[in-house]
């Protein structure tokens, strides 16, 4: 049973300064805000189908250290460009009907340490 996935792959966005390759200043909540969404309906997806992923973390293999030297900041959930990581959790609409959310971790290895060798792959 797959109970983690990581997506390797960099995210392609477009920042307010067409010649950066990192958010600076708003784009740093606008990424925050995508990836969220992103990892809502990929979470929403795989649970509709008999999933049981727990664990979602956007980390592409291209290490931050080796992009184009930025001003990138920290989100409001933890969050560094360009690696995000999420755990499934449940909530109630305003229906009472429950919903699968993507709720941010800030440190995902406290939370399952199991996870070190995938996070550290490549």
């Amino acid at each position: 049973m797959l109970e983690a996935f990581r997506i390797f792959n960099l995210p392609v966005l477009e920042f307010d300064d067409p010649s950066s390759v990192r958010p600076t200043g708003r784009d740093t909540l606008f990424c925050q805000v995508v990836m969220q969404n992103l990892a809502n309906q990929i979470l929403r997806f795989a649970t509709d189908r008999g999933s049981k992923l727990k664990v979602l973390s956007l980390k592409p293999s291209l290490e931050p250290a080796d992009l184009p030297v930025g001003n990138a900041g920290r989100d409001t959930n933890g969050h560094k460009w360009p690696e995000y990581h999420y755990i499934r959790g449940r909530v109630s609409d305003i229906t009472s009907a429950d919903v699968v959310v993507a709720h941010p971790s800030k440190s995902v290895l406290l939370d399952f340490p199991d996870l070190e060798p995938l996070l550290h792959y490549i």
